[in-house]
């Protein structure tokens, strides 16, 4: 049992109420900076915590919430203090589900306790609050089909159907889609790719789906801090999709069972197209070199000046944040070259092409390519050469041509 507040930035109280906690992670336990859950139970006070924590989440309740110490970014490996949090906001906008993330300074029992994250808890209340599934109605399950909430039925009938028929047959392949929500498997998988986070597809894998008759399973995007060239994680030049697809990998960190479905899948034609080009999407937009520089100094920035005094009761040096920085931003310049590449080699693809579209009139409507929507015209972007894009032209509705 316990007791939490939470002081924003400007003095106020955000909240202050009973709680209970327990310490929290894998690998990161053996810091001497800990990881906490904290659960808001009626035995300890409230039973769910009513506040908006999280500016990029239009939620206000939570049954659970995790004060994480960045994992395996907390040591002389990588010390940024926000990798996870890096990764996380970078796909925000896309169709990954994911948590919520803030940084913050914890005193525990008055004591400082350095810079923490506040993360939601991925739970089926997590689900319930970022979906409009209701959490006892919900298969959530882990790795190779664990049950953490509800059955893994419908998942073995998934992986039945995946090793007994040819993905390369378009009606199978539709099935599959009736099983699987597509776009949300495929931004999962490329921002993985992308990060090159190498404790993964074996470990540190999440998904769900609504108990329906429609119910699709969609993948949770979270600890991903062996990635970003993390010193003993995936450097920038890492091979991450001969990775995710090796059909023989060791038990940590990709055993064949976490390879299999995406190795199914790019048996079929029509998911390579959708999957390379989501890739050359997003390596035009979100994973533009200049964009992540951005991210890096936005959040780097919210905790430049506490941390000396992390260093101060931690331990390492100012000079290997610093130093950390330099890698980040070194991947983010230089990652999507490699990537470029990794897919060339794997699916026989050409070099990248400039695409470029444009309007007559931004009030008559706009182009979609892929699944982008450019906000501004002429809008361009690369695409590898022999792979057809979709591109569309969408009316404003009730514009008089």
């Amino acid at each position: 049992p316990a007791n939490i507040e939470l002081i924003e930035t400007d003095g106020s109280s955000g909240f202050n109420t009973g709680a209970g906690i327990k310490i929290f992670g894998g690998c990161s336990r053996g810091n001497p900076q800990k990881s906490f859950s904290v659960f808001f139970r009626s035995n300890y006070g409230a039973n769910e915590l009513e506040y908006k924590l999280f500016e990029a989440k239009d939620i206000d309740k939570f049954q659970a919430l995790v004060l994480r110490n960045a994992g395996n970014d907390m040591t002389s490996q990588g010390s940024s203090h926000f990798r996870d949090g890096l990764m996380s906001s970078l796909v925000s906008d896309i169709d990954i589900d994911l948590q919520a993330f803030r940084p913050a300074v914890l005193y525990l029992n008055g004591e400082y306790w350095g810079i923490y994250n506040i993360r939601e808890k991925v739970n089926e209340h997590f689900i319930e609050s970022n979906s409009n599934a209701n959490s006892e109605n919900i298969d959530l399950l882990e790795g190779d089909g664990w049950v953490i909430h509800g059955t893994n039925e419908k998942y073995r009938e998934l992986i039945q159907y995946l090793e007994s028929n040819d993905l390369s047959d378009p009606l199978v392949y539709a099935e599959v889609e009736n099983m699987v929500d597509i776009e949300n498997y495929i931004d999962y998988m490329v921002a993985q790719i992308y990060y090159a986070n190498t404790d993964w597809p074996g470990n540190n894998i999440k998904f769900w789906r609504e108990r329906s008759e429609t119910g699709k399973f969609r993948w949770i995007l979270y600890d991903t801090d062996f990635g970003f060239h993390l010193n003993y994680g995936g450097h920038t030049d890492h091979n991450t999709l001969e990775f995710a697809l090796e059909p023989n990998g060791p038990n940590w960190p990709n055993p064949s069972w976490s390879t299999f479905i995406l190795r199914k899948m790019v048996t079929s034609d029509i998911f390579v197209q959708k999957f390379v080009n989501r890739m050359a999407d997003l390596l035009n937009t979100n994973f533009d070199p200049y964009n992540v520089a951005k991210f890096i100094d936005s959040l780097s920035s919210k905790i430049a000046d506490e941390i000396p005094n992390q260093i101060n009761r931690w331990g390492a040096s100012e000079e290997t944040w610093e130093g950390d920085l330099v890698t980040l931003k070194y991947f983010a310049r230089y990652r999507p070259q490699y990537v470029e590449n990794h897919f060339r080699n794997r699916f026989g693809l050409d070099e990248l092409t400039e695409l470029t579209v444009n309007v007559s009139n931004v009030e008559a409507g706009q182009i979609k390519v892929n699944r982008l929507k450019p906000d501004t015209y002429p809008w361009s972007g690369k695409y590898f050469g022999n792979m057809p894009v979709e591109v569309t032209a969408i009316p404003q509705k009730g514009y008089q041509f």
